[in-house]
């Protein structure tokens, strides 16, 4: 589910990092609500015509995908470059 959490240092950089985590992980979750309420609204299942309050569930879930799509774009813009002290040298894991 949750793909990134920003690290202490992202956040001291960027703090709305951490209020955009929590909205993409609430963008997920409404999503799967939806769909769990709908299950006609799947791909797999999706009939030829939805009664309308399934359409509107429908156009919310893909209004989610874009809005997290943005906040995507938005949090690789905003995430500070790690500190050459945060990468990991190859020779230290063996």
């Amino acid at each position: 589910m949750i793909q990134w959490i920003p690290t202490p240092p992202e956040l001291a950089q960027a703090p709305e990092l951490a209020m955009l985590a929590a909205l993409r992980v609430q963008l997920e979750l409404t999503r799967y609500s939806l769909v769990a309420a709908h299950p006609d609204i799947t791909a797999d299942a999706r009939p030829v015509v939805l009664d309308a309050v399934a359409r509107r569930a429908w156009h919310l879930i893909r209004q989610t995908y874009r809005l997290q799509l943005r906040i995507d774009r938005y949090w690789r813009a905003a995430r500070p470059p790690p500190r050459a002290s945060d990468l990991v040298d190859d020779d230290d894991l063996f």
